[in-house]
Formats: C-alpha cells, structure tokens, sequence
C-alpha cells in the first residue's frame, strides 16, 4: 500500500550538484519526471513558460542550500508528523485516503501547498521552497492538515 505522504524532494536538490549555469536544464529535466504533477502545477498558478524560467533564475545556491540542509534536519520528523495528522481516527479529511497523496517537493517558492488534480486522483503540491521562504518548514503538517479537513 502506498504512503499518502511522500518526499519527491531528492531530484530537486539534485539542482545543487551543477553549476547554476545549468540549472534550468535541471528543472526542465526534473518537471518532466514528474510531468503530470508539473503540468497542473503550472495550469493552477497560471505560469508561461517565459515566467518560468525567470523564477529558476531567481533561484540562489545559499538559498537553496540552507534549504536542503534545514529539510535534512527536519524533513523525517515534519514527514512524520504529518502522517500522523492525516491518520488520526479524529480526524475528518474532505477526500478518502485513496483519493490523495502529499508530496513534498521543490516548486516555485509560489505557494505553499497546491491542490491538484492528477488524473482521478488529488496531489497536494507541498512547496518546501515556499515554506522556507516563508520560515514555515515546521509549520507544514498542520497547514496540510487544514487544506485537507472539511
């Protein structure tokens, strides 16, 4: 059985591995392992591809860095509690379990958590940049909580 929460956050911070020059051509790769997810991501926040490209360049390496390391700290146990939240027998959520999945990935810096839909499912897009920007990292499991009770 799948976990309805999960970190898609590796290749994302595989971006740290090139020169910045190069970093585009990561994204491009990156957003089309997960195409879906990027295709109603993008559709969502209304991103043309132009506007897209300017907010990779605006990425920074301390920015990003000071991310992964801080998602490396605290990453398992904001995961984890997380799931915990979800799978509280007191909790109402507004979709059945087998309807949605958390993944925590590296978007935009936009919006914290997207509601997508992906083919008959329901991925809620957990922006870590968005939440770093935001100082919120710890914050996360309970703002996916409410984007996910009724």
């Amino acid at each position: 059985m799948r976990s309805i929460v999960q970190d898609k956050s590796n290749l994302f911070f595989k971006m740290l591995e090139r020169d910045k020059t190069q970093w585009w051509d990561h994204w491009v790769f990156y957003t089309q392992t997960f195409k879906e997810i990027f295709d109603a991501y993008k559709k969502l926040l209304q991103i043309d591809p132009e506007d897209e490209k300017e907010l990779v360049s605006r990425f920074t390496r301390p920015e990003l860095d000071k991310l992964k390391q801080s998602w490396e700290e605290r990453g398992g146990e904001v995961k984890l509690k997380t799931l915990k939240l979800l799978t509280a027998e007191d909790v109402e959520l507004k979709l059945e379990k087998s309807w949605f999945v958390v993944y925590f990935m590296g978007g935009l810096g936009l919006e914290t958590v997207s509601e997508l839909l992906v083919g008959e499912g329901h991925v809620f897009f957990t922006d870590l940049l968005a939440f770093y920007r935001q100082e919120k990292l710890e914050q996360i499991p309970e703002i996916v909580l409410k984007r996910l009770e009724k």
